[in-house]
């Protein structure tokens, strides 16, 4: 039988541990039907077909295993993949109990690291426990229909020695979702650092340093007497914590550190600014959006205060401490930052100045990045951009104060059209002369850079705000619920979309684009879905759009924001390669939030493909998404990807300060 070899560097090895999950009694990997037997390479290595490019929509095989270690953390595979694009996703099963227990990630090309951590292995209906597991299996779901080869090094069980905290109602009561969220953040967040997590539920008696060298709490702003009683403890017998947006003044001061006021406005905070002489490796700024803040900073040494947030006009404010750090670990003003470059770097830097065990892998980041840049430049350098190309960023609404100075930022980084959230339907701008003037002002200061001015408007997403119209205007997701969305079909709805986008091309923008122009992703979900009458109705709309539009001025180009894949926009009712064929979309905007390339290419490809011609599609790219985070390098490489299909043109999600700095590192003078 081949023996799986798991080449991985264990980062604390006094605490870390794994374990082979070898084949029972030399049993053989099990094929599915259809799916070919695994080949031995010549490394004593598995080398796994996959035949995409026949009608199948998955592969997998099944193995015996040993008994998983009760204190595994998860389990982890070493793997190549040649074409990721090809890749749905893979899902690794474990059964237990007669369950099959599941967990999914999704492959990156070349060699990789795939942790599953045990918190993700469930199943509907089952609290089966996922190490009395004895069975795995492999499955691997088709993304393009092509043939791919995967290659596995190793599999093995692994703990870990980060634990990130998902807080029940315990610590987040009534927030269990957000908690959850947030807790992925985290997990994320280390990872792209270069170190694995494990998961653990709130029960803090479980804890311990000879396990968990940190701890990570990414929001339990509830905790107890009792919690803050195991937590003392912990940190006593030399564990660290790293902890986000609590309030906890003891937990803190244990740190080292003083949790200041809660601290809220309207505009929201968009820039941590670090003081990059303050420890090793901080870069200079972080971006991280948000209205509310538990300012954190250094109650005395050897705790350090490691930055402040800028207020919207760009000032430093020294009333914000944003972050701090402390041999018993560190704090963060608010929830897990995107796992951008900047809050990756940030992060690095605080864990290894903590923790200097950890000092290698902060190196090790810096350099890689300092590598990934200079790549990026090259890459640009060699971009040669098309004639009438739109090179676009979706933006916040901007802060007059700041608004001249950015727009000025843009044009010397070679962005040629800012698509601004200028709102949505419920701040009736028709009615808004106030709002109707500071647009006219952003145009001018557009124009004043040769920056083509598109009104970035939501159409039928409700933000959580009470509604000032009667509910019947409303689709409800639960009987009882807040309002979440907009009923299309309403008349009142459709009147208001039309008089906004008529107030909008009377101002004089460039171009007007819509987005949430579609139902709600919880009706996709459900049995009845979207009726071919309720996606007809959308695209009248969208045509009635489009001539309110250019019956005040035909120059204006309107596009949208709209799902990657035709299927998964079509059952939303957004039927967007309609709308691009009748006209009445100048370009559509997939948002082919990917971070690999490949697959990027691959899903614009599939975009093209019902459109016109490759020009009506301008791709969004996900620099800081929720689902993805792209360097200058990944920003660069989809860049590229996307002239070589001669689109339209590309836009970035989303304006902040550490897209500008992509941008710069991407500039070729």
């Amino acid at each position: 039988p081949v023996r799986l070899l798991l080449v991985l560097a264990l980062l604390w090895p006094a605490i870390g541990w794994g374990a082979e999950l070898m084949p029972l009694g030399g049993a053989p990997w099990e094929p599915g039907p259809d799916s070919p037997p695994p080949q031995e390479t010549a490394a004593n290595e598995l080398q796994f077909s996959l035949p995409f490019h026949q009608s199948l929509d998955r592969v997998y095989w099944d193995l015996p295993i040993r008994p998983i270690p009760r204190q595994a953390g998860g389990i982890t595979l070493d793997i190549t993949c040649d074409n990721p694009a090809a890749i749905r996703a893979i899902t690794l099963y474990v059964q237990s109990a007669g369950n099959w227990l599941a967990a999914t990630a999704i492959p990156a090309a070349g060699r990789q690291t795939l942790f599953f951590p045990g918190a993700d292995f469930r199943a509907e209906d089952s609290h089966a426990d996922w190490t009395r597991a004895n069975r795995l299996r492999l499955s691997i779901w088709r993304g393009a229909g092509r043939s791919a080869t995967l290659i596995l090094h190793g599999i093995q069980t692994d703990s870990p020695p980060i634990a990130v905290i998902t807080a029940t109602s315990a610590t987040a009561p009534g927030q269990e979702a957000l908690a959850k969220e947030c807790a992925q953040r985290a997990r994320r967040l280390f990872e792209k650092v270069g170190l694995l997590t494990t998961s653990l539920t709130d029960d803090f008696t479980k804890i311990t340093p000879r396990q968990q060298a940190w701890v990570v709490l990414p929001y339990n702003p509830t905790l107890s007497r009792q919690h803050l009683k195991l937590l003392e403890r912990y940190v006593k017998r030399g564990g660290r914590l790293a902890v986000f947006y609590n309030s906890h003044a003891p937990l803190a001061a244990q740190l080292g550190f003083d949790v200041r006021a809660y601290a809220t406005q309207r505009e929201t905070w968009s820039t941590v600014a670090w003081t990059t002489n303050a420890i090793e490796g901080l870069p200079s700024l972080m971006a991280h959006i948000t209205q509310h803040l538990l300012p954190v900073r250094a109650a005395d040494a050897p705790a350090i205060t490691l930055g402040h947030w800028l207020n919207p006009d760009d000032r430093l404010d020294r009333d914000l401490p944003a972050a701090a750090v402390s041999p018993n670990g560190l704090w963060f003003s608010h929830v897990p930052p995107l796992a951008t470059p900047g809050a990756v770097q940030w992060l690095a830097a605080a864990l290894a100045h903590a923790d200097p065990t950890i000092a290698v892998i902060r190196d090790r980041h810096q350099a890689e990045r300092r590598e990934r840049d200079a790549q990026a430049a090259a890459t640009a350098a060699k971009l040669r951009p098309a004639a009438n190309e739109i090179r676009g960023v979706w933006s916040p609404p901007i802060s007059a104060s700041v608004r001249s100075k950015l727009m000025c930022q843009l044009a010397e980084n070679k962005v040629n059209a800012l698509f601004e959230h200028i709102g949505s339907l419920r701040d009736d701008l028709p009615a808004n002369p106030a709002r109707q003037r500071q647009i006219s002002r952003a145009i001018a200061q557009a124009h004043a850079q040769n920056l083509q001015y598109h009104a970035w408007l939501f159409c039928w997403s409700w933000d959580g705000y009470p509604p000032p119209w009667s509910s019947d205007r409303f689709l409800s997701n639960t009987p009882g619920s807040a309002p979440t969305w907009l009923d299309p079909q309403h008349p009142a709805n459709r009147e208001q979309l039309l008089n906004t986008v008529a107030t909008l091309a009377q101002l004089g923008v460039d171009g007007i684009h819509l987005d949430y122009i579609r139902y709600p992703e919880w009706v996709g979900e459900t049995p009845t879905a979207v009726t071919d009458t309720q996606r007809d109705d959308l695209t009248a709309t969208v045509a009635a759009v489009a001539q309110q539009v250019r019956d005040i001025n035909p120059a204006i180009r309107l596009s949208a924001a709209v799902f990657p894949t035709p299927d998964s926009a079509a059952a939303l009712g957004q039927d967007w390669p309609a709308w691009l064929a009748n006209g009445a979309l100048d370009f559509a905007s997939p948002m082919i939030y990917a971070e690999d390339t490949s697959r990027f290419a691959q899903q614009l490809a599939e975009a093209i493909a019902v459109a016109p011609k490759a020009q009506k599609i301008v791709p969004g790219i996900g620099v800081s998404a929720d689902s993805t985070q792209l360097d200058a390098l990944g920003a660069a490489q989809q860049m590229e990807a996307a002239r070589e299909q001669k689109t339209g043109g590309t836009i970035f999600f989303q304006l902040t300060a550490e897209l500008l700095e992509i941008l710069r590192i991407q500039r070729a003078d």
